[in-house]
């Protein structure tokens, strides 16, 4: 299994967002939000940016053949984390099958639940980013 590289478009200011907002008439949802703060935070520290955030070095995303994917593949201590986000008021198992069964462990950001499933962490967005700190 190879991680593919991002292919997905994450303004990462929130100025810029709101600008392409306005000029494209289109509301950005606040899942979509949540992606681009959880990208954010896990590039913060990232030495892999400095050539204009071609992110070559990570974070991933996972696509599976039958379309399923995990938003970001994260390296640390030589090891991938999946990290999916979920940010909804309801997490079902359904929610994060993919990480378990590719992966066997990783961390779901949440809007507000908090849950240890067998290798599965959820996490809500604002707690993420304090231990991501």
């Amino acid at each position: 299994m190879r991680p593919k590289k991002q292919k997905k478009v994450y303004p990462i200011d929130m100025l810029v967002l709101k600008t392409l907002e306005k000029l494209s008439d289109v509301r950005v949802e606040h899942g979509h939000i949540a992606e681009m703060i959880v990208l954010r935070h896990l590039i913060k520290d990232s030495e892999d940016v400095e050539d204009g955030l071609n992110l070559y070095m990570g974070p991933f995303y996972w696509h599976s053949n039958k379309g399923n994917e995990i938003d970001f593949i994260a390296e640390r201590e030589n090891k991938l984390v999946p990290v999916e986000v979920k940010y909804q008021n309801r997490i079902a198992k359904s929610d994060y099958f993919g990480v378990k069964k590719v992966f066997g462990q990783g961390i779901i950001v949440t809007k507000d639940t908090v849950f240890k499933d067998r290798g599965i962490t959820g996490v809500p967005l604002w707690l993420f980013i304090v231990l991501v700190e």
